[in-house]
């Protein structure tokens, strides 16, 4: 092969390497930032039992339905009772 077309073929490969590193530079900082904008790391995410663990109590309240102190489930009226 000539030289002159090797040297063309080397200049070509490189601006190609060097686009491709770019790209990828480009890839990682987005997904540093994106990482950056979510929640923290030791952050839990909630289940579904947590959600039924903050309304319970106020539904109960408003049914008159509220757990009684020193007891272990909540007290059913017995007209409720099946």
């Amino acid at each position: 092969m000539h030289p002159y077309i090797q040297h063309q073929l080397t200049g070509t490969r490189i601006a190609e390497m060097r686009s491709e590193a770019e790209r990828h530079q480009m890839a990682r900082t987005a997904r540093r930032a994106r990482r950056a904008t979510q929640r923290p790391a030791g952050q839990r995410i909630a289940g579904p039992g947590s959600m039924l663990g903050r309304v319970l109590p106020a539904l109960l309240s408003t049914c008159g339905l509220r757990r009684q102190p020193g007891t272990a489930a909540v007290q059913v009226p017995g007209g409720l009772r099946p």
